[in-house]
């Protein structure tokens, strides 16, 4: 938990786009391993160590939230270890003949992952620049 507390408060320091995606592609590798519930918990634990660590401002706050939520949300396409469904859309897949292996899923899942990660990235980062969005809340 302090080691992401202290990843996500180093990436405050990077230019705002920067700053959304890095947490976001952090999140995201650490939920294809584990899985994305648990993740979600180590990852909101650590937003709210480094809240009190450090002093955040609403906008941060919001940036690091929605990154934890974007990245724990399209990590299944990254790998598909931290998945449960996709463990079993594949042995479905198999199961009918359709045999992917792990070496494809990640030619096409890793690549497609990125690209999902970095445009939900870009669509938060406008949100918090041109619309202004900042969560009004308490860790």
């Amino acid at each position: 938990m302090e080691f992401f507390a202290y990843l996500f408060t180093k990436t405050l320091s990077l230019p705002l786009f920067l700053s959304v995606l890095a947490p976001s592609m952090v999140v995201t590798i650490g939920a294809s391993a584990m899985n994305n519930r648990p993740m979600t918990i180590i990852g909101l634990l650590s937003i709210k160590h480094a809240a009190n660590s450090v002093s955040l401002n609403s906008q941060s706050l919001t940036s690091m939230v929605f990154s934890n939520i974007i990245g724990n949300n399209l990590s299944p396409h990254f790998f598909p270890l931290g998945s449960l469904a996709i463990l079993m859309w594949l042995e479905t897949m198999r199961r009918k003949g359709v045999a992917i292996r792990l070496r494809d899923y990640l030619k096409v899942g890793s690549v497609v992952s990125i690209i999902e990660v970095t445009v939900a990235s870009l669509v938060l980062w406008m949100e918090l620049t041109f619309i202004n969005l900042n969560l009004n809340i308490q860790l």
